[in-house]
């Protein structure tokens, strides 16, 4: 099977021979995983910044912060090849930044000039508090247009171009452009905790690609499916109360349905909110037994036992060895019915062999979903009858390769100081 479902983009007149146990077959196009588009729009946290950047397309040391994103999507949803891309979205009390780095393979090939879809370009559009939705383009050369094709006024187009700042540069491989946007314009108060709704999509001359931050499935400026900025959202795990499940304590564990609160894993590791389908876990405590069910929607599981490469989910959870030491156990279940202990949060070798026997797991693959399901020793946890205990549950799913959290930590699904907790009664 091809893993990347856009890794092969032209297959005209080839075959594929596979060889089986009784022989082998000829076909006509390559074996693909399918591929589902999100339908929700991607979210990105903008990072504060004190001081602001100078717009002049030259990016001087230390003045844009290191990390940041990526022009990572086709109009389709798939991930965009050849040459990197890169994107870093600042935002203060009262303007957002936006800087990219699109890099040529080939500079002699790359078409300079203020042409769309012709000569290197990049696009920017913003939605304002009035659902106006505004296109701007710019240029190598520092030209900037404001466009009406989104909906905006010529009044309107006319008069955001007027207060935004633009500038760009071509050094070698690379041109680069930046950006500064009067929040205002749009809306937006200063220091307001706010979504707002954009997209940025970059034309790069030298093999006819558009690379966006998200695809929408249509027109760029279409932003249902667009990008979602969160500009003065805290950070991941910063937020005043750590989420907190009760676990209702059951004389028989139930067949079917659990009682209790449902978790919504619907959050990405950088605590944003998730833009692909989120799962579903629930808690339960029987006796000296805590149990724990995840459910992931997928139509398309792997069945075996690498993390970050097949379905798995994790159980992470603070407790105490044998020898009383605190620990945080990561416990990770696979589709296949198999589970491991990891040692990735500090777990010493030992005593996570010394668990591992201790723990009952099971998988259940349908056609819609995988459920995984774990049998955890409180006594062999070190954890105790009653109280807090700091808690989070992490999923890969490899149909969509998307990471997934009950509570995104700004880091592992096991950084359980930014998790959430249980409480046991």
């Amino acid at each position: 099977s091809v893993y990347q479902p856009d890794a092969i983009t032209e297959w005209d007149k080839n075959l594929l021979f596979v060889r089986g146990e009784t022989g082998g077959k000829v076909l006509e196009d390559v074996p693909r995983k399918p591929f589902t588009p999100r339908q929700k729009p991607r979210y990105h946290r903008a990072t504060k910044v004190a001081a602001a950047p100078a717009i002049d397309g030259k990016m001087a040391a230390d003045e844009w912060p290191s990390g940041g994103t990526s022009l990572g999507e086709r109009t389709n949803q798939r991930s965009v090849r050849g040459a990197p891309t890169s994107v870093k979205i600042l935002a203060d009390r009262t303007h957002l930044y936006i800087l990219s780095n699109v890099v040529a393979m080939f500079p002699k090939q790359r078409k300079l000039g203020t042409e769309w879809k012709k000569d290197e370009g990049i696009e920017l559009v913003l939605q304002d508090k009035a659902k106006t939705v505004y296109v701007l383009r710019g240029f190598t050369d520092g030209t900037l247009r404001s466009l009406t094709v989104g909906g905006a006024t010529e009044e309107q187009a006319k008069a955001l171009v007027g207060k935004v700042v633009y500038g760009a540069s071509v050094v070698d491989k690379i041109w680069r452009s930046e950006w500064s946007v009067p929040l205002a314009v749009l809306g937006i108060k200063p220091g307001e905790k706010t979504v707002l709704p954009f997209n940025l999509t970059a034309y790069r001359s030298e093999d006819d690609v558009f690379a966006q931050f998200a695809g929408t499935l249509g027109d760029t400026w279409d932003l249902k499916l667009g990008g979602a900025l969160m500009l003065n959202w805290p950070a991941g795990g910063k937020t005043k109360a750590r989420p907190t499940i009760a676990v209702p304590n059951v004389t028989e564990i139930p067949a079917g349905a659990w009682p209790g609160t449902a978790l919504s894993l619907a959050q990405t590791p950088a605590g944003v909110p998730l833009s692909a389908t989120p799962c579903s876990g629930r808690v339960i405590r029987s006796g000296d037994q805590l149990l724990v069910r995840v459910t992931i929607p997928a139509r398309a599981v792997t069945k075996a036992a690498s993390w970050r490469t097949d379905d798995g989910a994790e159980v992470c959870l603070a407790g105490k060895t044998a020898g009383g030491k605190a620990v945080t156990w990561v416990i990770r279940g696979y589709a296949d019915g198999t589970h491991r202990l990891s040692a990735e949060a500090g777990a010493p070798a030992k005593d996570n062999a010394a668990l591992q026997g201790k723990v009952a797991y099971k998988a259940v693959v349908t056609a819609r979903n995988w459920r995984g399901e774990w049998r955890l020793p409180l006594s062999a946890l070190g954890i105790g009858a009653k109280g807090r205990v700091p808690f989070n549950l992490g999923v890969f799913r490899s149909e969509d390769r998307c990471w997934i959290n009950w509570v995104g930590t700004s880091g592992p699904t096991w950084k359980l100081a930014n998790a959430g907790d249980l409480l046991l009664k």
